[in-house]
């Protein structure tokens, strides 16, 4: 019988001397589902020098049995676009294929081992052109599988096919979130027990799990048994990869209690990309994707939740120290709150973010759970093994190399000061486009002791040479992609934004921006498969000819350019002008620039890409400047953003510095909450190692001192406070802070003043100026006949 399903994760087993594949999906029917496919085979591929070639496969052949080759093939194939002939050779094993491939790596006849690194799951998806989020027919025979937590268990009769049809099944989900408890510093599995856990799905089910007697035995039982009755596709949280899951599981072990939470009755085990697998469900951590977000400085549930505009809980208490909220029923109360609020707040990012994982999974070829966990660089190599796969490129290792730099694209200083009505023009996906125009491509590379013809195209400045034809590997895969991604945005023109078909459509042309504006990076990436410094430099080369080539369009226009920066230009907005620039541009480049978007007003300040604007739809955009970056105090960042916004709307200087006097005052007066006066930095390596005396370090040590674990990524948050000393003297990690120890002194003079400087000398006034500002007593004279 056929059966259509959508694949949710894949994983192998190895039973009886064979690797069998396991497709864990849902059906139409809204079943859950295993499907076993053993007619897999995994391969790889022997390149053996050609004097050797004819001796060697007879060897080989004789040796089928000793080194369990099932089958040896011949093939005619193309490694970097030049036709090679490659052994396959084809094993019932992937365990076996492993050892093969070790035996025979280092052998004189032997030129290289390919494919023998991908893992068999992926190989059977790049194969068959099986697509994680997709839906699949296949035919199958039902099978008895008593102990897998699904509907019905399959055997498959023949190889998936995929489907057109783009729908998501209805997915069960479960957000969770724990606490635990430490007297004294950072939770320690092996002494701190799981105080509590919150669950939340969405079908609406909330449940707390909790041991306010620090007993975790049951609390780790019956959350286990309650994911098991719910059975959910997809399990999400928030550092959960790191913290949540190791945590569960090492108490669960401590305790002898049996957290078998995958559908096939084991407990969950570290993966690919250091991510946590749950066999036949999807685990997520949004603090993956949280990484991946340049807006996002802390990566914390509350930054996630402001970046997606999710709305605040209204009362949601704040708790940084559990040990003092669990003495009273009231205080517990509040625990309870906060747990839940938290695992509540998960599940509607991820309602927020499913498609969008989803595209992305399906365009990248990793499944839901790695896709989210892997580093951009790895969703690249995906998406260029399964292309390259279909042209008959074999897949080349990774090496390991050393990063060499390379020059990255034209910054043009700014004019500093306020501009009106200032276009931002924007090359369509500009390194993807030039690459496929001049066919930039590690496969077309020419060597040096390859001929040079009429053929050959060399690049401006860093002089590396490229072949016109054929076709590179990346200049199809780019032009796929442009393409499919041109065809979503002219379907989306004839659907109803409101429409499913839109939202989905929507997301992934989203996917496909990510992954082309990423491939273009990936050939200077030292753990690129494709690695080619030439082609990541000839990239960068042809982007800077390109703006070059704008600047001076736009000055036979007589258009003013105000700031470039990389694949942007900035110019006054004149309309008629505008389109003749973009037209001459795309006749002389051959890339379309479009306009971005227009400023009503913008300030540009003395630095490259630190600029604020205010939009047409008057919200006003922050790049690069204090308000928008971690490492400053949130008192910094509401004051420059105060400012910016007065000076983009009302361009009233008076109003600008009495807004600053005055919340100078406050903050003496009034001091505020010890979360504005955080200041965060991040470990760059072991604390042992750095000989320097900073802030952020002394903070570290006295967390250590209090047994917090400490390791390198780590951001130390600490206050400084009042006394005497040095400033590193005066540093204290933010928990043992009381607001009134904080030297509002040290902040006025350090982050609030420096962080209105920013904006305000734009406008003729010094940091000096304001820093006598900050000292007086009246501020009315300073003020006084300060105008625009």
């Amino acid at each position: 019988m056929k059966i259509n399903f959508w694949l949710l994760d894949i994983d192998r087993e190895e039973e009886n001397d064979k690797t069998i594949i396991r497709l864990w999906g849902v059906t139409d029917k809204n079943e859950r589902i295993v499907i076993y496919d053993e007619a897999f085979q995994p391969s790889f591929y022997l390149l053996v020098k050609s004097e050797w070639r004819n001796s060697f496969l007879n060897e080989l052949e004789e040796k089928k049995n000793r080194f369990k080759i099932a089958s040896i093939l011949k093939e005619e194939k193309k490694l970097f676009g030049r036709k090679i002939e490659a052994l396959k050779l084809i094993f019932n094993s992937f365990e076996d294929l492993i050892k093969c491939s070790e035996q025979l790596t280092g052998r004189v006849e032997v030129a290289g081992c390919l494919e023998d690194d991908l893992r068999p799951a992926f190989k059977y998806m790049m194969e068959k052109n099986v697509v994680p989020c997709c839906w699949h027919e296949v035919e199958v025979n039902e099978v008895n599988k008593k102990k897998i937590m699904i509907d019905k268990a399959y055997e498959a009769i023949s190889s998936p096919n995929l489907l057109k049809r783009k729908d998501i099944p209805n997915l069960k989900v479960l957000s969770f979130a724990i606490t635990c408890y430490s007297k004294a510093g950072s939770p320690n599995p092996n002494r701190d027990p799981i105080i509590l856990i919150s669950t939340c799905t969405n079908f609406n089910d909330k449940k707390q799990f909790f041991a306010f007697d620090f007993k975790d035995e049951k609390v780790i039982k019956d959350f286990s048994k309650f994911i098991n009755e719910f059975n959910p596709d997809i399990i999400v949280g928030f550092n959960n990869n790191n913290f949540d899951w190791p945590y569960l599981i090492e108490r669960a072990e401590i305790n002898k209690v049996d957290l078998s939470v995958t559908r096939e009755g084991f407990k969950p085990h570290k993966s690919l990309y250091g991510h946590i697998s749950i066999a036949g469900r999807a685990n997520l951590d949004l603090l993956d994707f949280a990484k991946d977000i340049s807006e996002i400085k802390l990566e914390t549930l509350e930054e996630l939740i402001d970046f997606l505009k999710i709305e605040k809980v209204e009362n949601k208490p704040l708790i940084n120290n559990v040990v003092k909220h669990i003495e009273t029923k009231e205080e517990k109360e509040l625990l309870l709150k906060d747990s839940l609020v938290n695992a509540e707040l998960i599940l509607e990012c991820f309602k927020m973010l499913l498609e969008f994982f989803i595209q992305l999974s399906s365009v990248t070829g990793l499944p839901l759970d790695q896709v989210i966990a892997a580093p951009v660089g790895f969703r690249v190599d995906s998406y260029l093994i399964r292309q390259a796969h279909k042209l008959g490129e074999l897949i080349p290792k990774r090496k390991e190399q050393m990063y060499q730099s390379y020059k990255g694209g034209t910054v043009l200083s700014p004019k500093p000061g306020i501009h009106k009505n200032i276009a931002v023009l924007d090359f369509a996906s500009m390194y993807p486009n030039l690459m496929v125009l001049y066919n930039i491509s590690p496969d077309t590379l020419v060597l040096p002791n390859e001929p040079l013809n009429e053929n050959v195209v060399s690049i401006p400045e860093v002089e590396h040479k490229f072949k016109r034809e054929p076709p590179g590997l990346y200049k199809i895969v780019f032009s796929n992609l442009l393409i499919e991604r041109k065809k979503i945005n002219e379907q989306l023109k004839q659907l109803s934004s409101k429409s499913i078909e839109y939202k989905l459509l929507k997301e992934r042309s989203k996917a496909i921006k990510i992954i082309t504006n990423a491939c273009y990076g990936y050939a200077g990436w030292v753990g690129a498969r494709w690695y080619s410094k030439e082609v990541a430099e000839s990239a960068t080369a042809l982007g800077r000819k390109a703006i070059k080539e704008v600047m001076n369009i736009a000055e036979e226009e007589e258009l003013k350019v105000i700031y470039s920066d990389t694949d942007s230009i900035f110019i006054e907005n004149l309309p008629e002008k505008i389109k003749r620039l973009q037209e001459k541009t795309l006749s002389k480049i051959g890339v379309e620039i479009k306009v971005d978007k227009v400023y009503k007003k913008i300030i540009f300040t003395e630095a490259k890409k630190k600029y604020a604007g205010l939009t047409q739809e008057d919200t006003i955009d922050i790049v690069g400047m204090e308000a928008v970056r971690g490492d400053w105090a949130n008192i910094a960042k509401l004051t420059q953003r105060k400012i910016l916004e007065i000076m983009l709307i009302e361009e009233n200087l008076k109003r600008a510095l009495d807004y600053l006097k005055n919340f100078i005052n406050k903050l003496r007066k009034e001091k505020g909450e010890i979360k504005d006066f955080i200041l965060w930095k991040t470990l760059t390596k072991p604390i042992s190692e750095y000989e320097v005396k900073a802030p952020h370090i002394e903070a570290a040590k006295k967390l250590v001192q209090k047994g917090w674990r400490l390791t390198t990524g780590d951001k130390i948050g600490y206050v400084i406070v009042k006394g005497s000393g040095k400033l590193y003297e005066k540093a204290e990690p933010y928990e043992f802070v009381n607001i009134e120890d904080v030297d509002v002194e040290y902040y006025i003079f350090h982050q609030v003043i420096p962080a209105a400087s920013r904006v305000l000398k734009v406008f003729g006034l010094s940091e000096k100026h304001l820093i006598d500002l900050a000292s007086a007593s009246s501020l009315i004279d300073f003020s006084s006949g300060l105008s625009l």
